[in-house]
């Protein structure tokens, strides 16, 4: 029987596409009817835009998931016009049965790939959240839209029939749970105090050297970038109390993620070697999945200001709960908030003095182990879910024809034809974009001729 390739696209925006991407490759490498090709995209410029505009211009970022029209994802795939090249290179030496995107400005470059090459793979798009989402996903075009949608929850799936206009049948359920690195991390220590009280054989010197398994351990990350900064509010505040009461430092440590942003990490590490309170502040800088995991099984519960379905699994896997959601990176993460309440894993928490109450308050043994019981609940219906999904993708690429698109989107006659013109356009624009990217590359080869000459 011959194999299908998939190919299992994400891009840089956050680290949560990248989860999923690999979340599919675990579960579909395990199936012998497959053959997974995973690609990471190496473009930075989506995640420091996102970056950038959810740090310093939430409000706009807040606006644009509200109110924008549909027509605006088209320009954003304008805008990331550069990886249509990188997806046509991809495509063309893949050569997919299937694509399985994760992030919707690269799923468009590759719908745009496509048609460019003038080959017809199954294509399907990820809608990662939970709950409603933003007009700025779906684009205007028909030709940039999926085959089929993988959504993971009811309103999801009712807010994108209604703004896409398409067939209920062509939209799969998916599932979430925790890579391997987290699922493995738990059979390995078997209980949170062994994870704790192995914390050095990961993370050895100083100040690492300094952790006690006898402490209550406090998680705090905001899901990277340049948002990590807003994490410094929150430390002085606990440093502030901390030196009101210095019984906290025997009681409480806090794990800090900085990530990728070393001047963070360097703050944290400068500001604790000469100030008494910041002395249980333990940063992190960017760590694999097999590391993360275990600090997330040696931590009790987590602080969030950011909150994707990947990292929500991850810590429902090694029982870092109740989930404290204190800041979201956007409106979209709403829905993902709201999930973690209404399944009773966790809480969110807005306002700053009440976070601080529930940071400081004890919890019950009664109380954690109800949110233990609450996530293997959810564990055991997400991965049901999950493990369907081969099935189901065999069974859909077996029937589906691309040339029924007009069945999957019930829409005027006028909408279609501006739809052709717009993809028209779109790929058509190639052919100019490769010639000045040519053109830019020999005007500075010339350059280059003419200083060596001259010196």
């Amino acid at each position: 029987m011959k194999k299908l390739r998939v190919l299992i696209c994400s891009i840089w925006a956050g680290s949560g596409h990248n989860s999923a991407g690999d979340l599919y490759a675990q579960i579909l490498k395990k199936d012998e009817r497959f053959e997974v090709i995973r690609y990471i995209s190496p473009t930075r410029f989506v995640d420091s835009h996102y970056s950038s505009i959810t740090k310093y211009f939430p409000w706009v970022y807040n606006m644009i998931i509200k109110y924008a029209p549909t027509m605006l994802s088209d320009f954003i795939t304008l805008y990331a016009y550069r990886l249509v090249d990188e997806s046509v290179w991809l495509m063309a030496k893949e050569k997919p049965d299937i694509v399985i995107g994760t992030h919707f400005s690269q799923f468009q470059a590759l719908k745009i790939a496509q048609r460019i090459l003038k080959i017809n793979p199954l294509s399907i798009e990820t809608f990662l959240d939970y709950g409603t989402k933003s007009a700025s996903e779906v684009p205007y075009n028909l030709y940039l839209r999926p085959d089929y949608s993988i959504v993971f929850d009811k309103s999801a799936q009712d807010w994108l029939s209604n703004r896409m206009r398409n067939n209920p049948q062509y939209y799969i359920y998916g599932g979430h749970k925790a890579r391997e690195e987290f699922t493995n991390i738990v059979k390995k220590y078997k209980t949170k105090k062994n994870a704790i009280k192995h914390i050095q054989d990961t993370f050895n010197g100083y100040p690492y050297d300094q952790i006690s398994s006898e402490k209550t351990t406090i998680l705090i990350t905001s899901g990277g970038g340049g948002t990590v900064q807003r994490v410094y509010k929150l430390l002085k505040k606990i440093a502030q109390l901390q030196k009101g009461n210095l019984d906290f430092l025997d009681k409480y440590q806090f794990f800090i993620i900085c990530g990728s942003n070393k001047g963070f990490y360097d703050k944290i590490m400068r500001i604790r070697k000469i100030r008494l309170s910041w002395q249980n502040f333990f940063p992190f800088s960017w760590m694999d999945a097999k590391k993360y995991a275990h600090l997330q099984y040696a931590s009790d519960y987590p602080v969030l200001y950011s909150v994707a379905p990947a990292t929500m699994f991850e810590l429902l896997q090694t029982k870092c709960l109740p989930i404290i959601v204190h800041k979201l990176r956007g409106g979209h993460e709403k829905g993902n908030a709201d999930f973690i309440v209404n399944n009773n894993v966790g809480k969110y928490i807005n306002r700053m003095d009440q976070l601080l109450l529930e940071l400081f308050t004890e919890k019950r043994k009664s109380e954690i182990e109800n949110y233990w019981k609450n996530a293997d609940k959810i564990i055991e219906e997400e991965t049901s879910r999950l493990e369907e999904f081969p099935e189901e993708l065999v069974k859909i690429h077996d029937k589906f024809k691309s040339s029924k698109i007009y069945d999957r989107y019930k829409v005027t006659a006028s909408y279609k034809f501006t739809s052709r013109v717009l993809i028209f356009i779109f790929s058509n624009l190639f052919g100019f974009y490769r010639f000045d990217n040519w053109a830019k590359q020999k005007y500075k080869n010339f350059k280059a001729f003419v200083r060596s000459k001259i010196s």
